[in-house]
């Protein structure tokens, strides 16, 4: 019902074999029926989409002055190539996530935020 791609399913499933087993192995359960060759892990293939280097450059060298909107959206997208961060996490940035600290004669930066899916406060290195 909730609509789960069979790899996600199948990555619970895994997850629910190792609680299991461990469960077992410390003797608060005693069934081996997740065991059976009937309760599988179900994996399919997916389609890998991604952007190589030189479709990456290509986009940075866009000229897309005359267009406010569409340079920030492509600097963000940027952001979230070289960083890896989640899509939820790039797209919240704002100015203020963005610092600078004094490295004896260096300037370091990086941007700070909290990230949206685990709560947790990330600093990502830039240079």
């Amino acid at each position: 019902d909730l609509n789960l791609s069979t790899n996600t399913i199948g990555k619970d499933i895994k997850t629910l074999k190792t609680v299991l087993n461990d469960a077992y192995d410390r003797g608060y359960n005693t069934s081996m029926a997740f065991k059976s060759k009937s309760f599988v892990t179900p994996t399919e293939e997916s389609d890998s989409i991604y952007l190589d280097r030189s479709e990456i450059l290509e986009m940075t060298n866009l000229d897309l002055a005359n267009k406010p909107d569409l340079d920030n959206a492509r600097y963000l997208f940027l952001i979230g190539c070289y960083t890896g961060l989640r899509y939820t996490d790039y797209n919240n940035i704002k100015k203020h996530n963005f610092s600078k600290v004094k490295n004896g004669e260096k300037n370091l930066y990086y941007m700070k935020f909290v990230q949206d899916k685990t709560n947790e406060e990330v600093k990502v290195p830039l240079m």
